[in-house]
């Protein structure tokens, strides 16, 4: 496993492409993890790099999957998303899950001390 920011997994002309395109080092790659995927589009704006993850579709190999993350993923987003990773909805499966649980609540607490304390 590589755990690695889009930042520099898509740097221009980054070390990591170069290593992405090596046959050896990508027909051990099983899959691709995108965590906070909402973040692609949203962040596009001042992280590029971000809408810059499509171009692994034609770095790598069709056979390797992609995972999309998010708790915040609208329908709309998910759109986006999958235009810009170039994902097809006949290749996809989609799981929505609740993010209810009945062991988290939200609370508020006065602050015993002072910050500057």
């Amino acid at each position: 496993m590589i755990v690695i920011s889009p930042e520099q997994l898509m740097k221009p002309n980054g070390d990591f492409e170069k290593l992405l395109k090596n046959l050896l080092f990508a027909s051990r790659i099983i899959s691709i993890v995108v965590d906070e995927a909402h973040c692609l589009t949203q962040w596009g704006d001042f992280c590029p790099e971000y809408r810059e993850l499509g171009r692994l579709r034609y770095i790598l190999p069709m056979h390797i999957p992609f995972m999309l993350a998010s708790a915040t993923l609208t329908n709309d987003t998910l759109k986006d998303t999958l235009r810009l990773l170039h994902m097809h909805s006949d290749n996809l499966v989609t799981i929505h899950q609740s993010s209810d649980r009945p062991n988290i609540s939200i609370g508020v607490k006065k602050i015993r001390y002072s910050l500057s304390s």
